[in-house]
């Protein structure tokens, strides 16, 4: 009989958002690869899940539950169901009381959830919870200790309580951490992206947890070319979020600045684009540094469009926070990155860190920090065309980082949990 996995994730399609990858991609793998049969629990998507463009196929061996939230951001009802209005209205009295905890718009979908996932736990082995946000966690939990022959691993593509980004006081913080020591109690096998944040999970969790990175799927990549693109002018690409004072390209607009100041170079020897939301503060940056002349504001695109200027690219720029803090982090955009094979600038992580470690061990990235002298020396080689020593990419090492050898990789762990539960 082939394994049968719930998959509770926020992140689905057609939400356009970087975590959806990592859940579509290991369910796709585990249903068209290893036979597995797979039911997804998923809310409904809000007008705040936006963008909502990303269609992709799923297999006939995935069985997709899209849970309506019990109240809706707007606080109009949305539902109409005043049996789901009332565990909402039951679920948040006791989480505030019980617990401290304030629900965000993305918990309205957990007292549903609980009750669908519930419904199918008997034809389940196991369940795989993949944060964020924090309900995909606290759903998990109220399953597994209602159906102890679960078997649970939790995912943190990013960290809950731990997460640097969080805006959490130190009141909250404290509190947000109790909750999570609670829920994951139940949790049988821990798994998140980066040696950093592992050890950091682990002196929360008390246990072991695995390490599987962000990736790629091999799929998303045909027909593209895998060497920089030698387009006139130069191109440096940079596609996704930008936060401010965490991913600032100040080191970069100030290597623009000071070459055009020096005569080095002039508006249209080089272009930068950025794909993605605009921002008011980012607009503000690029005037301060004058180098509106070289910097271009695409937008928010379409995956397949991201894709495609990042083909055209000469180089692309990967930006992180220099915080100690975020040494642990491997965004899924470096390895979009990777795949494509174009060079990458890298601004913010420090060489020890596991950005800086991806890019070393692959060969495919100048981790600049944020020193202005090494982004200039970059940025002169693009427009002279000048070939890039550091640039050489190990495909061997890059392929450990395709969708399908880490769906195995979380198979396994599955099935290891199998066989102990067997002994």
């Amino acid at each position: 009989m082939s394994l049968r996995v719930g998959l509770i994730t926020y992140n689905w399609p057609p939400r356009n958002a970087i975590g959806t990858f990592r859940a579509y991609s290991w369910a796709k793998y585990w249903a068209e690869e290893n036979g597995v049969e797979v039911f997804v629990f998923t809310p409904t998507k809000q007008a705040f899940d936006a963008p909502l463009d990303l269609h992709l196929p799923i297999s006939s061996r995935i069985t997709v539950f899209q849970i309506e939230s019990t109240k809706p951001p707007t606080g109009s009802v949305l539902g109409k169901s005043k049996k789901l209005m009332k565990l909402g209205r039951a679920l948040n009295s006791w989480l505030k009381i019980r617990l401290g905890l304030v629900l965000d718009p993305r918990d309205y979908w957990i007292a549903p959830a609980c009750q669908k996932v519930d419904c199918v736990a008997a034809n389940l082995d196991v369940i795989v919870s993949t944060h964020g946000p924090r309900s995909t966690h606290l759903i998990a939990s109220h399953v597994r200790a209602r159906h102890p022959h679960l078997k649970w691993i939790a995912d943190y593509r990013d960290l809950w309580s731990q997460n640097h980004l969080a805006s959490y006081g130190p009141t909250a913080q404290k509190r947000e951490a109790a909750i999570e020591r609670r829920a994951m109690k139940e949790a049988d096998a821990f798994i998140t992206v980066s040696d950093e944040l592992a050890a950091q999970l682990e002196t929360l969790v008390c246990s072991h947890v695995h390490v599987i990175p962000n990736g790629f799927d091999p799929e998303d990549y045909l027909g593209y070319p895998d060497a920089p693109t030698h387009e006139d002018p130069p191109r440096l690409v940079y596609t996704g979020m930008l936060y401010r004072q965490h991913r600032d390209p100040s080191p970069l607009f100030q290597a623009l600045s000071e070459l055009h100041q020096e005569g080095a170079i002039s508006p249209g020897d080089i272009h930068v684009d950025f794909y993605g939301p605009p921002d008011s503060w980012l607009d503000e940056l690029i005037n301060r540094f004058g180098v509106h002349p070289f910097v271009n504001l695409m937008g928010r695109v379409q995956r397949p469009d991201a894709l495609k200027a990042q083909s055209r690219a000469s180089a692309l720029l990967l930006i992180e926070s220099a915080a100690p803090e975020a040494r642990g982090v491997l965004t899924g955009k470096l390895f979009e990155y990777l795949a494509m094979g174009k060079p990458i600038l890298s601004l913010g992580s420090p060489p020890g860190s596991a950005i800086g470690r991806v890019l070393s061990s692959t060969a495919t990235g100048l981790i600049a920090e944020n020193d202005v002298q090494k982004v200039k020396s970059f940025l002169l080689s693009m427009m002279k065309r000048e070939p890039l020593k550091w640039h050489s990419p190990r495909k061997d090492v890059i392929s450990q980082f395709s969708r399908p050898s880490q769906a195995k990789q979380v198979l396994q762990i599955m099935q290891n949990l199998m066989a102990k539960s067997g002994d």
